[in-house]
């Protein structure tokens, strides 16, 4: 499952039609790490495949691993 390509990036959840948007309430849309740790948590504990695909989808997270996050 490859990034959602209904969201701007990776470091927030603007939606597609929003990015222009002079009024964005930045501090909702941000991806804070704490936020992620508990999507993936609540993820990780769903024991139906489609459940937890369907959970990855709708917080726009991937099923694998970036190649960056294995740099630290």
């Amino acid at each position: 499952m490859r990034h959602n390509a209904n969201k701007g990036c990776h470091t927030c959840k603007i939606d597609k039609g929003s990015w222009s948007a002079h009024n964005q309430d930045i501090i909702t849309t941000l991806r804070y790490y704490h936020i992620t740790d508990k999507e993936i948590s609540k993820i990780s504990h769903e024991s139906v495949v489609s459940r937890r695909n369907q959970l990855y989808t709708e917080y726009g997270l991937r099923l694998s691993s970036s190649i960056l996050d294995k740099l630290k």
